[in-house]
């Protein structure tokens, strides 16, 4: 088997990028199945003539049934537009949280009569790329008794980007995007009102949330800001776990922020001085 990584445009914007699996070693003949896959569906018809497909051959991941043909047509119908995530008091928009950030979704099918949703279970982890500074984040979304859901990866968004506090960001910053990926699992899923468990590696994370610990510089400022309220207290609770000690879960989203700091290191050219995605720019940093 090999693996590919993926994009397809619609009138030459980008819809979807993720990563697949298949027994051809020939990026032209994944391309030509992902694009039979989605004619198969009759209401795709009025699109396929403007839908196209970037395929590059890398190493094995996930199967084509794992191409989520709803979300490529809900992108479509919606223009583009990324759905609000919203899980209780607060709503944030993901386009504005993901603007100008490097980001890859992946989501696994769910069979919601055979998984047990009465609780979600989300795993997060920092990483960074000292030489390009920029901050990466893994987390993965885990069903109660261990089924993965989705998993989320990417760079440290601008916005979060602390020069002094580079390490400890990226732990803040996959902790309060995973917060707001439990909104969007949560609206995906038709689920609400779930018992949540956020598992951690870095112990400041926990204990600043929970107030044991004083914010006194401004990366820990601004997380405890923007991460109080998401998820109400009742429904939440966070877990400490040791990194690279063989937690599952940990060490997927640790997997899933060091993919990113190689995507980096391999695209330094697209990320600005400033740990910005910008695959258009000139600049080398």
């Amino acid at each position: 088997m090999y693996i590919f990584a993926f994009r397809i445009t619609y009138k030459k914007e980008i819809i979807e990028e993720s990563v697949i699996m298949g027994e051809t070693s020939h990026s032209f003949e994944m391309k030509t199945q992902i694009l039979e896959h989605i004619k198969k569906h009759p209401e795709f018809t009025k699109y396929i003539e403007d839908i196209d497909c970037l395929v590059t051959r890398i190493d094995p991941f996930l199967s084509i049934d794992t191409l989520d043909l709803n979300k490529l047509q809900t992108n479509i119908q919606s223009n583009l537009t990324i759905p609000t995530a919203v899980y209780s008091n607060k709503t944030v928009n993901n386009k504005d949280l993901d603007n100008k950030a490097y980001t890859q979704i992946d989501w696994f099918d769910v069979d919601k009569d055979l998984f047990d949703l009465s609780k979600l279970v989300v795993y997060t982890d920092g990483g960074l790329v000292p030489d390009a500074n920029v901050g990466t984040y893994g987390l993965a979304v885990y069903c109660n008794k261990g089924q993965l859901i989705c998993t989320v990866s990417g760079n440290v968004p601008m916005s979060w980007h602390y020069p002094q506090s580079r390490n400890i960001s990226s732990e803040c910053y996959s902790f309060y995007r995973a917060l707001l990926q439990i909104g969007v699992v949560t609206k995906r899923l038709g689920i609400s009102d779930i018992p949540v468990e956020l598992v951690y590696d870095y112990e400041g994370l926990g204990e600043w949330y929970a107030g044991n610990w004083k914010a006194k510089k401004a990366v820990a400022m601004n997380f405890i800001q923007f991460s109080r309220g998401i998820i109400p207290d009742h429904l939440f609770d966070l877990t400490w776990v040791k990194g690279h000690e063989g937690v599952m879960g940990n060490e997927l989203a640790d997997t899933l922020a060091e993919r990113v700091n190689q995507f980096v290191k391999a695209n330094r050219n697209q990320f600005t001085e400033f740990g910005e995605y910008c695959p258009d720019c000139s600049k080398i940093i």
